[in-house]
């Protein structure tokens, strides 16, 4: 059996675990077949004897017996009590199931899909977020959805919200702020949903400060301090190479809006971290720093592909094999160094470096990059 901590005052709901099985596995994730073009993420089988665990990027669509699906749904308990630490979900998911990474206890970074109108209950308590950005078109926060999160401090409340429900935010005792951009104060007047908090800086619209300050539990002195909102300046850190993917830096209790070369916008976080896959071209996205009332300056991130293209030979650069690394002799010095396997995955990266790329599977053949000049390798 699962347990569901949705009070503080010692009950905890008992759930019995569903008998539905899991209908394949692909790269890792466990999926169940929902519609004939649909599937829903689960956990593992009994029988599997591990957990999710570690970086998680779910995929848009999964293929299975020549099917092709769409990833729709993170299903009820997916990732309960996983080791997970940072999940990257797709805008394909509109769903995320009653307590789908609740007791994850390692989880600490997260990003919302855009498609969301309810954060389910229980989904992220017992976790370790720092920041969470709750994107437009969410109506309700769920029961416990985010209780006893210890290291919760910022909280961003999109305009489309009306209510919290029982234990929302309870036992959450590091939120400092949060962001509130409903004119209307979502109601929140359930069981313990911020209960035993103080010191909380609520930023609402302007116009409606006097409204919160006449609405329960908003004008409780104790626990809230009203505000209206306030620009800001920021600068952020450069990107990390994460072979096929790359990962943004973020954090500082704010949110940012990513938006890929045409502008549109893929996704708004608070976590401490964004993934963005390598595609098969060169990409530009943009990341703006937001509190959801006002944006600071935008920074750009070129992320490069995920392919070879249109590389050189040129024998001013020598690579040779020693001990299981690949050595670069020659004229190497200040040029971005990377390794493709012999599908075109990048697989390494290295710049200003010794030219010593280490970590890689013997017996493969590699393409070696570096800057236009390209070689071959069997390691």
């Amino acid at each position: 059996m699962k347990r569901h901590f949705l009070a503080a005052i010692a009950s905890i709901v008992m759930i019995p675990i569903c008998g539905r099985a899991q209908d394949f596995e692909s790269n890792g994730l466990y999926y169940s077949v929902i519609s004939a073009d649909e599937v829903e993420i689960t956990s593992e089988p009994d029988n599997a004897h591990v957990l999710y665990a570690g970086v998680v990027h779910i995929p848009e669509t999964v293929t299975h017996d020549g099917v092709e699906y769409r990833v729709v749904k993170i299903g009820d308990e997916a990732f309960y009590n996983s080791n997970v630490t940072d999940v990257h979900i797709p805008n394909s998911i509109k769903e995320i199931g009653t307590g789908a990474f609740e007791y994850a206890a390692s989880l600490q970074n997260i990003t919302l899909p855009l498609g969301l109108t309810k954060i389910s209950a229980a989904a992220f308590a017992g976790t370790s977020i720092k920041g969470i950005a709750i994107p437009e078109g969410v109506t309700v926060i769920g029961e416990g959805a985010f209780q006893s999160c210890g290291h919760l401090e910022s909280v961003f409340i999109p305009s489309t919200l009306q209510k919290i429900e029982a234990y929302g935010f309870n036992n959450c005792h590091m939120l400092r702020e949060i962001y509130c951009l409903a004119a209307t104060p979502p109601e929140a007047t359930g069981w313990a949903i911020f209960i035993g908090l103080s010191g909380i800086d609520i930023l609402v619209p302007e116009e409606s400060m006097a409204t919160y300050g006449e609405t329960a539990p908003w004008n409780d002195a104790a626990t809230f301090n009203i505000y209206p909102p306030e620009s800001f300046e920021m600068s952020m850190s450069a990107s990390t190479d994460r072979g096929e993917w790359v990962e943004i830096p973020l954090g500082a209790n704010f949110a940012y809006k990513i938006y890929n070369s045409d502008d549109e916008l893929l996704a708004v976080s608070a976590a401490e971290s964004y993934w963005i896959e390598r595609q098969d071209s060169e990409t530009t996205y943009t990341v703006v720093p937001t509190n959801y009332f006002y944006d600071s300056a935008a920074e750009t991130y070129v992320v490069g592909s995920a392919s070879v293209k249109g590389m050189r030979t040129d024998e001013s650069l020598e690579v040779k094999v020693l001990d299981g690394d690949i050595i670069l002799v020659g004229d190497y010095a200040g040029r971005q160094v990377r390794i493709y396997d012999t599908a075109g995955r990048l697989v390494a990266t290295q710049s200003d470096g010794n030219g010593v790329i280490s970590g890689l599977i013997p017996g493969n053949v590699y393409i070696v990059c570096c800057g236009d000049i390209v070689k071959k390798v069997v390691l």
